[in-house]
């Protein structure tokens, strides 16, 4: 397969992530299109039907309008190469960063840290953090 090919995106078979149950269960390198038709992600799978039953990039697809398009490829050296040209190809953003619980993972415990150096409980530093952001104020503990 070229990079001729490749850019064809939108000739490859594709279902909506909400039909993602539909999705055949075979190798398959595969391109997650926004609704202004721009790649994504790029992944490979030996099962594209079970690799969809839970992507860890599902949550940031539960809102808008995602497409998964697909090619089969049944040899993984062959799909494991298609992908690593597609996603130099495309540059696809979800490739080159960080799912985004584990940034809210990471957040979590270095509010725990800060609440607990500033003897407040996490919950209520969170929600008054909320609070100022809201209102544009500044923090300050201790503030009724």
């Amino acid at each position: 397969m070229t990079l001729e090919t490749i850019a064809q995106i939108s000739l490859f078979p594709s279902t909506t992530f909400e039909h993602r149950a539909e999705l055949p269960p075979i190798g398959a390198v595969y391109f997650v299109l926004n609704s202004r038709r721009e790649v994504m992600y790029i992944g490979q799978t030996a099962n594209l039907r079970d690799r969809w039953k839970s992507h860890h990039r599902a949550r940031q697809m539960a809102v808008g309008s995602y497409r998964i398009h697909f090619v089969h490829v049944a040899d993984e050296d062959r799909r494991l190469a298609l992908e690593k040209e597609a996603t130099a190809y495309f540059r696809p953003l979800w490739n080159r960063t960080e799912v985004p619980a584990a940034d809210m993972k990471r957040v979590g415990a270095y509010l725990k840290d800060v609440a607990r150096y500033m003897e407040i409980d996490p919950g209520e530093l969170m929600c008054q953090i909320l609070m100022d952001w809201a209102y544009g104020r500044t923090f300050t503990r201790g503030r009724d």
